[in-house]
């Protein structure tokens, strides 16, 4: 069995839509299969078997979702120190 990254890009009602990282490949998942404390942006360790995703293997891995909003705030600090401002009159 191979083991895919997904992650939570959002969630409707009861439904989770995850992405792949590697093909980006969208699916919807009922949050009953996920595991408990599934939210938004969460990364997911999922074992696949014959190239479909075992949702009940699901494991939660808080600390590459805590390292991307790393990342990503160090992208946003940076943009924010390149740009003067000050270009928009309202």
């Amino acid at each position: 069995m191979n083991k895919q990254i997904w992650a939570v890009d959002r969630i409707e009602g009861e439904v989770a839509v995850l992405v792949s990282d590697t093909n980006n490949r969208i699916v919807e998942v009922s949050l009953k299969k996920l595991p408990k404390g599934t939210k938004e942006k969460s990364i997911l360790h999922v074992f696949e078997r014959r190239d479909q995703p075992v949702w009940g293997s699901a494991v939660l891995n808080e600390s590459i979702e805590a390292q991307k909003e790393s990342e990503a705030e160090g992208i946003v600090q940076d943009l924010k120190q390149r740009d003067p401002g000050g270009d928009i009159t309202i």
